[in-house]
């Protein structure tokens, strides 16, 4: 484990290497559809059209065995579609936020392929709450603000002002999550 402060606050980094001893891919479509039907009145009539769409969920589990320890980790994962085999040697990383007991894998890096896969959405979920209380009370004062001064005009530059600039510092801290991570792919 190894730790990283960022804006005071720290974030765990995790990981683990071992080889592969089993792996799985599966695939769930879900097909969504709607629409259609129509009406006739005095010989005119129409109909609505029929959507039909499709989503596709992959899945992968694998085993992994760190020989030197003994130790054997089971990782399933969610729309990442990873390459690997049995016999490759992989490296989750997996991060947690403040405050929290456990996170989502981030990276997934076949040695054997040379080839890391990152989960930036997981990262910068992971960032979510970061300045979470300083948002709502930035929020706060700037519908304080527009009461007292009466106008919808402050509300609206100090929101945007207000949504903009805790964006951007979520980012920033993302980037520097991202940064440390990249440390620990080896």
């Amino acid at each position: 484990m190894s730790s990283i402060i960022i804006h005071n606050k720290e974030y765990g980094i995790y990981q683990f290497i071992g080889k592969v001893e089993s792996t799985s891919k599966d695939r769930e479509t879900h097909v969504h559809g709607g629409g259609g039907g129509g009406a006739v009145r005095n010989g005119n009539g129409g109909s609505a059209p029929v959507r039909i769409s499709s989503t596709t969920t992959v899945h992968d589990k694998f085993f992994l065995l760190n020989e030197e320890t003994n130790i054997e980790k089971d990782v399933s994962l969610q729309n990442w579609d990873v390459s690997l085999r049995e016999g490759h040697i992989v490296q989750v990383i997996w991060a947690i936020a403040p405050g929290k007991g456990e996170g989502p894998y981030v990276v997934v890096n076949n040695k054997n392929l040379n080839k890391p896969v990152w989960s930036k959405s997981q990262i910068h979920m992971l960032t979510k709450s970061h300045y979470r209380k300083q948002f709502w009370g930035s929020l706060a004062i700037t519908i304080l603000i527009s009461f007292i001064f009466e106008s919808f005009l402050i509300f609206l530059i100090l929101g945007i002002a207000s949504v903009l600039w805790w964006s951007k510092k979520r980012t920033d801290v993302s980037r520097e999550l991202e940064s440390s991570i990249q440390k620990v792919v080896i």
